[in-house]
């Protein structure tokens, strides 16, 4: 019976000590999948993110007459409307290293009216920038190339919506 025991115990530790290598060199078995998968985290997280502003604009347009906040002070109007308590790491791509944030506001935006916006599934509100300064913002010209999110840049829509966007979409070469 005693020998039984000992064998179970070391067949246990035997198997434990299997698991334990192949779970430690697994990455280096699939480095490409776990790079994939980092980057899978990382569009997701900046959608995520993008989300989150849209919603805090919408709400500060609801709160100053349903106008669009400056172009030059954009992240600072908004700062307070996130739901991260003031914390700029929403208004950050996950993909950019801080101090930089990697998003722009459309200046074409800047103290609009709401109401004047005719197409707001189609028109850009905050995207992907390769501008990596607090309040940066331009026409939709600073787009990325290539692009950050596997092959998509991230942007948000006045309507609130946020999806990936194909290079070559709104005045980018393809």
């Amino acid at each position: 019976m005693r020998t039984e025991e000992g064998f179970l115990k070391r067949l246990a530790k035997l198997i434990g000590i299997a698991v334990g290598i192949v779970v430690l060199t697994s990455p280096f078995w699939f480095p490409v999948r776990a790079d994939r998968s980092c980057e899978r985290r990382r569009s997701l997280h900046c959608f995520v993110n993008l989300r989150s502003t849209a919603f805090a604009l919408l709400t500060y347009i609801q709160d100053y007459d349903e106008v669009f906040p400056p172009a030059s002070r954009w992240m600072d109007c908004v700062l307070p409307y996130l739901r991260q308590g003031n914390s700029p790491d929403a208004l950050r791509c996950p993909s950019v290293s801080p101090p930089g944030f990697g998003y722009a506001y459309n200046s074409r935006l800047s103290k609009v009216s709401l109401l004047s916006i005719e197409r707001s599934a189609q028109t850009p509100l905050v995207y992907d920038s390769f501008k990596l300064s607090r309040n940066a913002s331009d026409p939709v010209t600073s787009l990325p190339d290539p692009p950050r999110h596997e092959g998509f840049h991230g942007m948000c829509f006045t309507d609130g919506h946020a999806r990936g966007v194909k290079p070559g979409t709104y005045g980018t070469p393809p």
